[in-house]
């Protein structure tokens, strides 16, 4: 797999964006071997600036509730991986159809990042644990809150845009 710099990349997309060219002419001007890296990069640079479009050499862990959340959201609303990690400003799909596996195949247990021997409990919760849980609670409220604005945000989008192409529709085959 071939590595490109930040630089040309940038390029690239500010060429795509501004120029005349689509992504498989520039793809094949600059000997890509696939005119969806064009995409990617646009998409990226799109949602994160010129940082999107920098290697990620640090993993980062998210969480099993936000996996259920982002898994739960491609179900409700038939978005693509694609369209789900732009939602949810993700560096990719590729890493949704991953939790997707797991998820089918070991529920939501697989989703954790879980690794290793799991620590010891204590018996009796501390008062900071139990404060915690109440604000958990009121977290995980505010999670859902959030999903659920994000869901009816795109489902708003979806139909509008079934609208604008109904509506076009409709216009070629007016009779005359």
């Amino acid at each position: 797999m071939s590595y490109y710099e930040v630089e040309f990349k940038l390029k690239l997309v500010k060429e795509y964006l501004e120029g005349p060219l689509g992504g498989r002419a520039l793809a094949k001007k600059y000997g890509l071997p696939s005119n969806a890296l064009i995409y990617n990069w646009k998409y990226s640079y799109q949602l994160f600036g010129k940082e999107g479009l920098k290697r990620h050499r640090s993993l980062t862990k998210y969480t099993s509730e936000f996996k259920r959340d982002v898994l739960h959201f491609i179900e409700t609303t038939d978005a693509s991986f694609g369209e789900a990690a732009r939602q949810f400003k993700l560096p990719n799909g590729s890493m949704i159809s991953r939790w997707q596996r797991k998820y089918i195949a070991g529920g939501q247990t697989a989703l954790s990042n879980q690794k290793g021997r799991p620590k010891k409990r204590m018996n009796k919760p501390t008062k900071k644990q139990q404060e915690t849980s109440k604000l958990s609670r009121e977290k995980e409220l505010e999670r859902e809150n959030e999903r659920l604005r994000i869901e009816v945000e795109y489902l708003k989008k979806l139909r509008t845009f079934q609208q604008t192409i109904m509506a076009k529709r409709k216009d070629e085959f007016k009779p005359e």
